[in-house]
């Protein structure tokens, strides 16, 4: 089945700037169009924050992007906000009373241009009874719904229910053979449904389903990291070095492989801010 975009065939050549531009440089443009681009890494690396700063970058540019999240959404707007405002992300947890009326002017403004640009769709309990291949024509319909065209999908993150598991036994078995075909398929499925309808696909994944090599990390190759990582366009690995507290970082690298090879591509040595949920490249 194929939705037809409004998207034309000529701006389907060009890739959409993520807002880092060391990382698009490495990626030919930024995340392109009609096919998969997989980012993956550790739990609580800064996975969904990097994808939610990119986001919010890519829709003050003027793009159109539609977020599925098969986990809790709870701060994801708030990341957005907070990145595209300026204002601290604590400030903006605790709500409007907390902000100055000039910062209050300045988040009606963006949450107008954003609500433009930006659609959400919560499927974190859904998930659990429907796949997301089951689901994902009937998501894509209404993201799009309002917008002349739609250019970014981010799937955040494919878990094993997204992937078609339907217990916890599927879930917790890292050599189950059932799951690996799954998360094949579902990777197939992605980059043809990114194809088909002329649109970007940033799909994130845990590192303990997807390849991860990098710079300070030990390669991470399962049977589901080569045959999910060979459907991508490209594979952005995170980094997670640790201070001496065992906490993350600020500085990671994002680094870009091509998703057929897995041959390197770039280390992009990147700074998270995390009082404002931004991203910046280190020189």
């Amino acid at each position: 089945m194929i939705i037809n975009s409004a998207t034309t065939t000529c701006e389907s050549a060009f890739p959409i700037p993520s807002g880092l531009p060391r990382l698009d440089v490495a990626m030919g443009g930024g995340i392109p169009r009609g096919r998969l681009t997989v980012l993956t890494g550790f739990s609580g690396v800064g996975k969904t924050a990097t994808a939610s700063f990119c986001s919010g970058s890519m829709c003050m540019k003027g793009f159109h992007v539609g977020y599925i999240s098969y986990e809790d959404m709870e701060s994801l707007e708030g990341r957005i906000l907070s990145s595209t405002t300026g204002i601290p992300y604590a400030r903006i947890l605790k709500g409007k009373d907390a902000w100055s009326p000039s910062e209050q002017r300045k988040v009606r403004e963006i949450i107008k241009r954003l609500t433009s640009k930006i659609k959400f769709l919560n499927r974190s309990q859904a998930v659990r009874k429907v796949s997301l291949q089951d689901s994902l024509f009937g998501d894509f319909h209404q993201l799009k719904s309002g917008f002349s065209q739609l250019d970014l999908v981010i799937l955040d993150w494919i878990n094993p229910y997204a992937a078609g598991a339907r217990t916890r036994e599927d879930c917790e078995c890292p050599d189950n053979r059932v799951i690996e075909a799954a998360y094949c398929a579902t990777a197939a499925f992605l980059d043809r449904f990114a194809q088909e309808n002329k649109i970007a696909v940033l799909a994130i994944m845990q590192s303990n389903v997807s390849a991860l090599s990098n710079k300070y990390n030990k390669p991470y190759y399962t049977c589901y990291s080569k045959l999910c990582s060979s459907y991508a366009k490209y594979f952005i690995g995170m980094s997670s070095n640790r201070n001496e507290d065992g906490l993350y970082n600020k500085d990671q690298y994002l680094s870009v492989y091509d998703g057929n090879t897995l041959r390197l591509k770039e280390h992009v040595p990147v700074r998270r801010d995390f009082d404002f949920q931004r991203y910046a490249v280190l020189e």
